[in-house]
């Protein structure tokens, strides 16, 4: 389907802006801060928001059917 197809875009799209946002001195400092193991992925908050405005009216016109991947 080509609805799909752009949803699936979209979602590559915005993690691969956030991928290539990351930062290792972010992940290691992330790391520090938290005591029990975590996840992360060395992007900065401002950053995240940053990308979340960029995309939010592509992700606001997009079905939840596609975002619950």
């Amino acid at each position: 389907m080509a609805g799909e197809q752009m949803h699936e875009d979209l979602i590559s799209s915005i993690r691969a802006e956030l991928a290539q946002s990351a930062d290792e001195k972010t992940k290691a400092s992330n790391a520090r801060f938290f005591k029990e193991g975590i996840n992360c992925y060395g992007v900065k908050a401002a950053i995240v928001l940053r990308v979340a405005d960029k995309h939010y009216g592509q992700i606001k016109r997009t079905s939840r059917k596609f975002l619950n991947m």
